[in-house]
């Protein structure tokens, strides 16, 4: 249950993330599926666990100095091309 609230919100998270590159001479493409859905038994939302969770360490390490940006991990706001939005 979410605090301070006296009913149940359950929610559900589906989402698919496409990264399309070139490593030397191959083209490659990686498709992730992700469903998620609220946890009855901890009384944690979906979107609380999927991005709420997430966003917070991937902030906390950035505010501490922490490299996002080592083995291939990166804050994908970072790649982003601005000119295309």
């Amino acid at each position: 249950m979410i605090r301070g609230r006296t009913e149940v919100e359950e929610d559900f998270t589906v989402m698919q993330v496409i990264v399309e590159g070139q490593k030397g001479e191959s083209r490659l493409r990686y498709i992730v599926d992700l469903y998620d859905e609220y946890d009855h038994e901890k009384g944690t939302t979906s979107m609380a666990w999927t991005t709420g969770y997430t966003c917070t360490i991937a902030a906390s390490q950035e505010i501490t100095g922490y490299s996002l940006d080592t083995n291939g991990r990166g804050i994908g706001e970072k790649y982003l091309i601005a000119s295309i939005y």
